[in-house]
């Protein structure tokens, strides 16, 4: 590695990787590395005239994965290249799912090389200096700066899938679809129907074959930026730091961005614990939930359970009781029957107050996972409660009327229980559990106050309300474990 011996005692370098699967102890993480791509540097020099970075990424499993080569346009360089707001970190990028608000005239094209198992590719950049920005996805701040930056951040992006199958798939689906999509609300057409989005930068499959002659031979498969309606790309990231690199140019615009539907504030819904008390017989609490927002939410009032309106039981820590009041959860558990939640609608500036009892011991109340811890007390509490930020009957008609209005034809059962349905056009799995518009008014005529629905397998985006309380003593008596 070529580093000058008067930078050396000062750089730190740290390689990341964005991968599917957190290790949860060292000997996972060692596991996972070995099977993984990787990114090594290989190269750093400054000096007076030139940054030169080298590196490689090394492909570690069992199968092929597309690396990133370029994006091009609107510029001519290869990478975006900035410094961040931070006014330390220059930000060199080359990856092509990045939220964004640029304008462009010519929809910028990622260029992604296929890495077979067991191959390695070397990169390298030379940038002269100062460093100069480039923008592609970022917004240029309102002033000039002269600095010296101290860190550096690369990100590469790479597929860990087939990536050409998964697009010729998209647009497969999106094809049976005939409907125009012009008058979709945004916020619907890009949750619940992403896959026409990804359908709209290619105009066909056609059109994506003919961009992608042979991709599998030519080694490489060209992508329109799809404003992230194509997901699953992943970052390679190398970090240095302790460097002295002289930038001359615009920083990037710090723009004050929506919240995302699931990150919520102090002035949005919020819980509070109201009453909490263990007797020698009973656990009792109390809770109550306002709506501090300027519009309607609905709070799931509880989940059809025998003997229970909501889930009880010992995490896998066997320390934390959890009680739940949510829908939507993932399970691999198949119920005789589907279970229901209840909602109630919750106006601005509205409570919504409740008691729950248990009897001591608490005994568990299974709904979506079987019990995988045992103990006889309780240390930690967690409730959960879920909600809709959002009119929930309303969102659920206007994706049946979509779905309607599009039409899709020729959906076989193969297509309904695959990924790529569920993830790209779940709209229409929301729809086949709900029946036609006329249906489901006539099951729901008058969902104005509360609204029943069956478990939606996570389709909808219910979002969780969470108190937690420490230090406790709960007895418990869950399932013993068998005795070998």
């Amino acid at each position: 590695m070529n580093i000058p011996a008067k930078l050396y005692p000062v750089i730190i370098i740290c390689i990341l990787l964005t991968q599917c699967i957190q290790a949860e102890d060292a000997n996972d993480l060692e596991i996972n590395q070995d099977s993984s791509v990787i990114i090594e540097l290989t190269k750093l020099d400054v000096n007076d005239t030139t940054l030169e970075l080298g590196w490689k990424i090394i492909n570690n499993t069992d199968h092929d994965v597309w690396i990133c080569d370029s994006v091009n346009p609107p510029s001519s360089c290869q990478f975006e290249v900035f410094l961040s707001e931070d006014s330390q970190t220059l930000l060199i990028r080359k990856r092509l799912d990045v939220p964004t608000s640029a304008i462009w005239r010519v929809l910028p094209v990622g260029k992604y090389i296929l890495l077979r198992p067991g191959e390695n590719r070397p990169e390298s950049l030379s940038l002269s200096l100062p460093i100069q920005p480039t923008f592609t996805y970022a917004s240029e701040g309102p002033t000039e700066v002269t600095e010296c930056i101290k860190c550096i951040a690369l990100e590469i992006g790479f597929y860990d899938e087939d990536l050409p199958a998964l697009i010729r798939s998209i647009l497969q689906l999106a094809e049976k679809f005939s409907g125009a999509v012009s008058d979709i609300d945004d916020a619907i057409f890009k949750d619940y129907f992403r896959g026409l989005l990804v359908k709209l930068n290619f105009g066909s499959l056609e059109g994506f074959d003919s961009l992608n002659k042979d991709p599998y031979n030519d080694g490489r498969v060209l992508i329109p930026y799809s404003y992230q309606a194509l997901t699953g790309e992943k970052i390679l990231q190398i970090y240095i730091d302790g460097v002295s690199i002289p930038y001359q140019g615009y920083t990037q615009s710090i723009i004050q961005e929506a919240n995302e539907p699931n990150d919520l504030q102090d002035s949005d819904v919020s819980i509070a614990l109201t009453h909490f008390e263990v007797t020698d017989a009973n656990l009792e609490l109390s809770y109550k939930i306002k709506n501090n927002t300027d519009h309607d939410v609905w709070i799931c009032d509880s989940v059809d359970i025998v003997h229970s309106n909501s889930e009880v039981y010992l995490a896998e820590d066997a320390q934390t009781l959890v009680i739940r009041k949510r829908l939507d959860v993932s399970t691999e558990v198949i119920w005789a029957s589907m279970p229901f939640g209840r909602y109630v609608r919750l106006q601005p500036a509205q409570e919504y107050s409740e008691s729950l009892s248990y009897a001591l011991p608490v005994r568990p109340v299974l709904t979506y996972i079987p019990e995988r811890a045992y103990a006889e007390s309780a240390k930690r509490l967690v409730l959960e409660i879920g909600f809709y930020n959002q009119n929930l009957p309303g969102l659920i008609r206007s994706i049946i009327e979509v779905v309607e209005r599009l039409g899709c034809a020729d959906v076989e059962y193969e297509d309904y229980k695959s990924d790529i349905m569920r993830h790209y056009f779940k709209g229409s799995l929301i729809k086949k559990q709900f029946g036609g518009l006329e249906y489901f008014d006539e099951h729901h005529p008058d969902c104005s106050e509360k609204f029943r629905t069956s478990y939606t397998d996570q389709l909808l985006g219910e979002q969780v309300l969470q108190i937690s309380v420490d230090n406790l003593y709960i007895p418990y008596k869950g399932y013993e474990p068998a005795i070998e």
